[in-house]
This record gives C-alpha cells, structure tokens and sequence, in this order.
C-alpha cells in the first residue's frame, strides 16, 4: 500500500489536439510501471516518464529510468530528454537524463543515441555506454563502462579489482 501510494500518476489533455497525455512518476524510491505496448520501465526516486495515450512508444524523460523494451520493429521506442534522443526496437539498458550530462548504457540489444532525433547518433551494444554533454553533438562512447551505472535499477553493485576509494566513492554517490 505505501509503495502504491508513492506511485503519482497523472493524466492530462494536451490543450492543442486533446490528445490524452499519460505521466508516470516516482517519488522517494524506485518504481516499476509496464506501458500499453508491454514495456517495462523502472524509474529511479523522483524521475519521471510521459506519453500520448494514442503513441505510447513515443516518450519524454525526466531524471533516470531503465527500460525493458518490447519488440516491435514497425514501431520503434523512442524516448526524448532535454539534449538526448534514444530510437530502439526491442532491448535492455539505462537513461540517465537528470543532469546536464546524459548518459545511455545497453545491457542487451542494440540503441542509437544521439543528441536529437535528426542529428548524427553512436549506436550502443550489449555493456557499452555513452555519455552526452551539452557542449557535444555526438555521443562519446566510454573506453571502460561503468556497470555499477544501473546498479539503482538492480539493487546490487559489482566491484573487480577496484580501489577502495573508487567502491566508496561509488557507494557515497548511491547512497
């Protein structure tokens, strides 16, 4: 019941077509919801997600969210953020768009990313990640991907061989 009621969903008209618009949110811990076309999304604490009821595989993103796409190679997924854009058919991996830096990392399948729907993107594969700042066009694909980046989404962090410093640092900043 509390996990429910941390849940906020609103539903909304868009005043120019009356289109109804759909917003799901996460407020103080991680949410899980599944959209009309069978997709999973998970949002990090105070992220939030919004769609056209009539085109629920055309998302806005607010904050962080890990997504399990359904496949549908007609209808690709896609998801906007303030300087990110993410077009998929079917797959796995993490947006992280609550700061001015974006992020996208892949656990499975293939993504583009780039800085918008018409600009020049990096396409992203199973463990690769990449990092989008505002002074970029182009994603910048990490040499060394950070999988402890969904760690939020999975409720565990992996550390080989990693410094102390680096593990507390890490720590401090999920915690």
């Amino acid at each position: 019941v509390a996990a429910a009621a941390a849940i906020v969903l609103c539903v909304f008209l868009f005043r120019g077509n009356q289109q109804r618009q759909i917003q799901l949110m996460a407020s103080a811990q991680v949410q899980e919801f599944v959209l009309p076309d069978g997709t999973e999304v998970t949002l990090a604490p105070g992220s939030k997600i919004s769609y056209c009821e009539k085109y629920p595989r055309q998302t806005r993103l607010e904050g962080k969210a890990y997504f399990e796409v359904a496949r549908d190679e007609a209808v690709p997924f896609e998801i906007t953020a303030d300087g990110a854009f993410v077009r998929v058919l079917g797959t796995k991996f993490m947006v992280d768009a609550g700061s001015s830096v974006k992020e996208v990392y892949v656990t499975e399948g293939k993504v583009l990313f780039a800085k918008s729907s018409d600009a020049e993107g990096v396409i992203l594969t199973k463990d690769m990640q990449a990092t989008l700042s505002p002074d970029e066009n182009v994603p910048v694909i990490a040499v060394e991907p950070d999988v402890n980046s969904i760690a939020w989404q999975r409720g565990s962090f992996i550390f080989d061989k990693t410094p102390l410093r680096e593990v507390l640092e890490t720590l401090s900043e999920h915690y």
